[in-house]
């Protein structure tokens, strides 16, 4: 966006840095389910528009390895906190938008040796 607006920054404006989280938000859900998402903001910055296709496999590339290899690790470091091995435990849910990312599923089911499901958020228990 910066590039294309000859320096605009929309992290400078706070108005600008909202609009912006509450849609990259949006994308976050949408590409939990679907392959590619839409971005559109109409006058995001000094009147300028953003517009953007996002598919999943971007967004991955653009969060990184380094995002996923933390959220295993920090799964890692429950269950050892816990006293608990990966042997003992049958699923783990996970709750929360981001546990619908199927990336973030993958890399922790690679990491643990048992199932991974979504959380239904409701009284803890689950779906598998």
């Amino acid at each position: 966006f910066t590039k294309k607006t000859k320096g605009v920054d929309p992290l400078a404006n706070r108005k600008a840095k909202a609009t912006l989280t509450m849609f990259c938000e949006r994308c976050l859900q949408s590409l939990s389910t679907n392959n590619d998402y839409a971005l559109e903001i109409e006058s995001l910055c000094e009147g300028m528009d953003l517009r953007q296709r996002v598919s999943r496999s971007r967004f991955e590339d653009l969060v990184g390895g380094a995002t996923w290899d933390a959220a295993a690790k920090a799964v890692a470091a429950v269950l050892a906190k816990a006293g608990v091995s990966g042997a003992d435990v049958d699923h783990l849910y996970l709750a929360g938008g981001a546990a619908r990312v199927p990336k973030l599923v993958k890399t922790i089911a690679a990491t643990v040796s048992f199932g991974v499901g979504l959380g239904s958020g409701g009284g803890g228990r689950g779906r598998g």
